[in-house]
């Protein structure tokens, strides 16, 4: 077995690529918004996460993971 393109860093991939939130003003109605991280390189990614608002809520901090796996 051999390799026919170049060894890439790890690289921290999002989909979609951007979202946007409308909130009226006053209104208690929560909006999900999901996305997926992965990495799309060839080494492994370490990666923390966090959030600086209390409305944003992660399911995972912090994690290690190898190419081509969801992060979150």
């Amino acid at each position: 077995i051999y390799r026919v393109r170049p060894i890439f860093p790890p690289l921290l991939e999002i989909a979609p690529a951007s979202f946007s939130v409308i909130v009226e003003r006053g209104s208690a109605e929560v909006q999900t918004q999901r996305f997926t991280l992965r990495n799309g390189g060839d080494g492994a990614l370490d990666w923390t996460a966090s959030a600086d608002q209390g409305w944003i809520q992660l399911s995972a901090t912090s994690g290690s993971d190898m190419p081509s796996s969801p992060i979150a």
